[in-house]
């Protein structure tokens, strides 16, 4: 997983509401929320904001074959 955020060039990691498409580790969740909302640690949360869709999609692409 934290190669596959660290490869992402469109995206990005933040902590906070933004316009831009982001992606982060739902690790930062509380485990007792995780698990309420059955949610496991290595899954990405993935916000889309106003980029080109084809650039997150090439985005997506390219850091799943960085992440291999």
């Amino acid at each position: 997983m934290r190669c596959f955020i660290e490869a992402l060039k469109v995206f990005f990691v933040a902590l906070g509401g933004d316009a831009r498409s982001l992606a982060e580790p739902h690790s930062r969740l509380a485990e007792e929320a995780r698990r309420e909302a059955g949610v496991k640690p290595e899954q990405i949360r993935v916000s889309i904001g106003t980029e080109d869709p084809d650039d997150l999609l090439w985005d997506i692409e390219q850091a799943l074959k960085h992440s291999r």
